[in-house]
């Protein structure tokens, strides 16, 4: 281990005793006085939902692990200031390893302390702490704990009624709150529980609790077992899967059997998932410079401004490269980030109902797949096109000289000469732009959004 930087809180919690929990007002007082020394690292929302998991006990906290860029030269018997995505201090990490996780990465290990819980700004009534919980309840055996990351129906309700009338207790119900199922999606849960609530007509606490990808990863029925026995609840009911079915059904846009689940219950998540002609949509464009990309693109956006049913919003690549990404440069890093940004801001137009049209050249399968985990977290349709021309044809077009560059070297890390092309290789489709115009390409896309339901076929 190496000597401690001067200055550094000689009072942090020993790294050999490898524990994370909250601490005292006091306490955070000083943390955060003495964080203004330290370097800070903002955590992303998953971990941000990890910490606070590890913090409550309710995660194994050895080793606390929180990955880093491998930039960072932060040495064992460091002190980082954990923070949220707004910057607020949340908690402060003692470094006892650095563990390389790839080549751009690293992870440090060590013990924490827990300055301040992050601000959730939704549902605050429902949003108890265990400590709230084990105090309500007292490890009261007869208090029945429900864990879902679901809505309830007619068949979850009967099997509760039951199980609390047996024991002659009360319900706990936690909702684990899966970030990647986007916000919008997660409280329309949390408002079709609050709906089925009445049903139940048993005294019911409901909380919500975060749910990290490391409680993903580990959802057994032990597991859940172990987080009611936390809460303190004594008893934990494993509930049936007909609600699976049920909610698959309202995503598709498909009715329901009238005894499958209540009014309410339905209203809540219908109004969360449209039919996917009312949704919002990405479509990505992504082959070679001179494939196509643009013109057909362009031919899109016009058939669906002629049929006027969808706001339409094209963001080319050429031109979000004058705005957007105003700075970056054309390494493979940079062009990542120009394609994740159009992502981003597709996926926000999408989240709003509209349909974001984007043809950058896109090479990286592992970006493309970003851009689609994007949408998917806005609720948002998302339909990949590989304008499939061949390297030559795109030479032959070279409008911009950039081939001709590329070849006599003037030109580096361009894509498909000194530079890899991912091509899709399970497409929504596939176009071919050698032996079809642009409006015949156009009409296939078209066509295929229809048959998806993406569209109406009725324009």
């Amino acid at each position: 281990m190496t000597d401690r930087p001067a200055g550094a809180d000689t009072d942090l919690v020993d790294a050999d005793r490898a524990t994370a929990a909250w601490v005292g007002a006091e306490r955070a007082d000083h943390l955060r006085a003495a964080s203004v020394d330290w370097p800070s690292w903002d955590l992303l929302p998953a971990q941000v939902d990890d910490l606070e998991l590890v913090l409550d006990g309710l995660l194994d906290p050895e080793p606390l692990t929180v990955p880093v860029a491998a930039a960072t030269d932060w040495r064992v018997g460091d002190t980082v200031a954990l923070r949220d995505p707004e910057g607020t201090m949340m908690a402060a990490l003692r470094i006892d390893r650095r563990r390389a996780v790839d080549d751009a990465t690293i992870a440090l290990e060590g013990g924490c302390e827990g300055v301040a819980r992050p601000a959730r700004w939704s549902f605050r009534a429902l949003r108890h702490t265990p400590e709230q919980l084990r105090a309500r309840f007292a490890d009261d055996e007869t208090v029945l704990a429900v864990v879902t990351d679901r809505a309830l129906h007619r068949d979850d309700v009967e099997e509760i009624r039951t199980e609390v009338a047996d024991r002659r207790g009360q319900l706990l119900l936690v909702q684990l709150e899966v970030a990647d199922a986007g916000a919008d999606a997660t409280a329309a849960v949390t408002r079709a529980l609050l709906a089925a609530l009445p049903e139940l007509r048993v005294a019911t606490t409901l909380s919500l609790l975060p749910c990290s990808p490391r409680l993903l990863t580990d959802t057994s029925d032990a597991r859940r077992d172990a987080i009611a026995r936390a809460l303190g609840a004594g008893t934990r009911l494993r509930l049936g899967r007909i609600g699976t079915d049920v909610e698959a059904a309202i995503r598709r846009g498909d009715s329901v059997a009238n005894d499958a689940t209540f009014p309410a219950v339905e209203a809540e998540l219908r109004a969360a998932h449209p039919p996917r002609h009312d949704r919002g949509l990405v479509v990505l464009f992504t082959g070679l410079s001179g494939s196509g990309k643009s013109t057909v693109a362009n031919a899109l956006r016009g058939r669906l401004l002629e049929r006027g049913d969808r706001r339409v919003t094209l963001l080319d690549g050429d031109l979000v490269r004058k705005h957007l990404s105003a700075g970056l440069g054309f390494s493979r890093e940079d062009r990542a980030t120009n394609v994740r940004r159009i992502g981003y801001v597709a996926a926000q137009i999408a989240h709003h109902g509209g349909i974001a049209i984007c043809a950058p050249i896109a090479p990286d399968a592992g970006v493309r797949a970003d851009v689609a985990a994007m949408a998917a977290q806005a609720d948002a349709g998302f339909v990949l096109v590989h304008v499939a021309t061949p390297l030559e044809v795109c030479e032959q077009r070279d409008r911009k000289g950039l081939y001709a560059k590329a070849r006599a070297g003037a030109l580096t890390g361009f894509t498909g000469i000194d530079d890899p092309y991912d091509a899709p290789e399970q497409p929504d489709l596939r176009l071919d732009t050698v032996d079809a115009d642009p409006q015949a390409c156009a009409q296939q896309v078209l066509d295929l959004l229809v048959t998806e339901g993406w569209l109406t076929g009725d324009r």
